[in-house]
């Protein structure tokens, strides 16, 4: 049970600890007032000693101390705050005597009093306040969840290597028994539609071109726009169906360009892909350096899983854009290499 206060003795402490909170040791300097011979500049540090030794008090729970000795503080920091007092109260008349005998003042009481009466109630208050023990607890619980956590991430990045070993060693295995380079009949095939696909479309631009210019020189030669009354609705006549009639040809040629464009960009990305996977065993082959060979493999796998430029589309891809299938790889290799 905490030890009982009066009201008087609680009340007292409280006040005298407000009125010192309030206390700086640069206010007590006073250049301005009293001049470069009787300032307290020289007594700055003493005067923020004492200070900071009563503001120690702030926040420490006198209910554990006895009556007695908080009777003996609340006298201590009555008589300090008359120091104080003293000090700010000080003018150039009372001399340099006087200037000096505050300042000693302070230092007695510091050394001698002060220090010894109020260090001992900080310390044992702080000291009480503190459950050691609970912190104990805390800090073993935290390093044992620690611990667990660790050796989780352990297990898991240890399943996580043999999960991807696994997989590993699965797709050396499919790729030793089928062949890498026996893959590019795949893309080989879709290079030749595309080619072939192409083919048709240049040829159909190639006649619509010739159709637009053999329908314009007839509507122009052979059939001339005979202005009759009405004019205007004789004119409308003629011409809109000559419009008409080349604004569909047009159409079709800009369709027949759009799909000559884009037959002839998945022809070459399929090529491109095709030489790849042609010419992957061959480089692998040329060397034992394993990290040259990965080299290779992620080259290939770039150029297999990308989306490379051609020229024909507008919106190409980029041969300098990595692929999420490149990120797995590098990802794969760093984690059986760590």
């Amino acid at each position: 049970m905490p030890i009982k206060l009066s009201d008087e003795v609680r009340t007292q402490f409280e006040t005298n600890l407000s009125i010192i909170e309030g206390f700086n040791a640069k206010d007590l300097i006073r250049r301005d007032d009293l001049g470069a011979d009787l300032n307290f500049a020289d007594a700055e540090a003493d005067f923020e000693t004492a200070i900071n030794l009563f503001k120690g008090l702030i926040g420490v729970d006198i209910m554990r101390v006895p009556e007695s000795k908080i009777q003996n503080l609340n006298k201590e920091m009555s008589a300090f705050i008359d120091s104080i007092d003293r000090i700010k109260k000080f003018s150039a008349l009372q001399g340099s005597t006087e200037r000096q005998n505050l300042i000693q003042n302070i230092i007695y009481n510091y050394t001698n009093s002060w220090f010894d009466t109020i260090s001992p109630i900080v310390a044992y208050c702080t000291k009480a306040g503190t459950d050691y023990e609970a912190l104990q607890r805390q800090a073993k619980e935290a390093l044992d969840n620690f611990k667990q956590e660790q050796e989780q991430a352990r297990k898991e990045r240890e399943a996580a290597q043999e999960n991807i070993r696994e997989i590993t060693e699965a797709v050396q295995k499919a790729a030793n028994s089928v062949g890498v380079t026996n893959h590019t009949v795949n893309f080989q095939e879709a290079a030749n539609m595309f080619e072939k696909g192409k083919s048709i479309w240049f040829y159909g631009i190639i006649g619509i071109s010739i159709a637009i210019m053999i329908y314009s020189s007839v509507t122009f030669w052979w059939c001339p726009v005979v202005l009759e009354e009405p004019y205007l609705y004789k004119f409308a006549q003629a011409i809109l169906p000559r419009f008409t009639g080349l604004i569909v040809l047009f159409y079709i040629l800009v369709i027949c360009s759009k799909n000559y464009r884009a037959q002839s960009h998945n022809y070459i990305i399929n090529k491109n892909k095709q030489n790849a996977l042609s010419t992957f065993e061959t480089f692998v082959k040329a060397t034992s350096n394993e990290e040259i060979r990965n080299a290779v493999l992620l080259q290939t796998t770039k150029a297999i899983f990308s989306n490379p430029k051609s020229g024909y589309l507008k919106e190409d891809g980029s041969d300098d854009e990595p692929t999420q299938i490149i990120e797995i790889v590098k990802d794969m290799s760093k984690v059986i290499k760590s």
